[in-house]
């Protein structure tokens, strides 16, 4: 074996390589993080829901049944709020807000979800007044199977979004270290192929 093998062999070496490097980066940062933000998207709004209709079931019911004030359901709201990150909102069955966390917002459900409360239970699309794209989710309070308002949570995507860019960057961080670990292999398969010809 000549030197012209060696270099042949220590290009293809490097060549399929950088091609695995790269394509699998490209394949990781293109498809990965679309399919990672729908993943997070589902995930958010079923957490949301889970959250609304736990708030429904056990302080909706409370204020509804007169065991606690509204002030004392505001409060909880914000303890919420701030616990989740999450916007709430608390309608009467048409819809009118009556208990909000973020008043300085100026959230209107109507305007915002075009079909609310009778469409889907959760709605993404630009909000009317700060054009600020969000997730709201909504679960009805039911007393003797009558619907006495709504829970409404809304979540902004910049939230979904940096959700997703910090699972990204635990990705990357975890391709750099294939990276390494597939250099080792290479160097290993050079020194078991091309140096013991030098």
């Amino acid at each position: 074996m000549g030197i012209g093998m060696i270099r042949k062999i220590t290009t293809k070496l490097v060549m399929i390589y950088l091609l695995i490097i790269v394509s699998t980066f490209a394949l990781l940062n293109i498809f990965g993080s679309k399919s990672m933000e729908e993943k997070l998207v589902q995930q958010k709004k079923e957490f949301l829901m889970q959250e609304a209709q736990l708030i429904a079931g056990e302080y909706g019911l409370e204020y509804i049944n007169e065991a606690i004030t509204l002030q004392s359901l505001r409060r909880q709201m914000m303890l919420t709020d701030r616990f989740l990150d999450v916007h709430i909102l608390l309608t009467n069955s048409t819809g009118v807000v009556f208990a909000d966390t973020r008043p300085e917002h100026e959230l209107s459900i109507r305007e915002y979800v075009k079909n609310f409360p009778e469409g889907n239970s959760y709605e993404s699309s630009d909000d009317v007044t700060d054009k600020e794209a969000r997730l709201i989710v909504w679960a009805p309070i039911t007393y003797d199977d009558i619907v006495r308002g709504y829970v409404c949570l809304a979540v902004s995507e910049d939230t979904i979004q940096g959700d997703m860019l910090l699972y990204m960057n635990v990705f990357n961080i975890m391709y750099l270290v294939f990276v390494v670990i597939l250099l080792l292999f290479f160097v290993l398969v050079f020194f078991g192929t091309a140096y013991p010809v030098y």
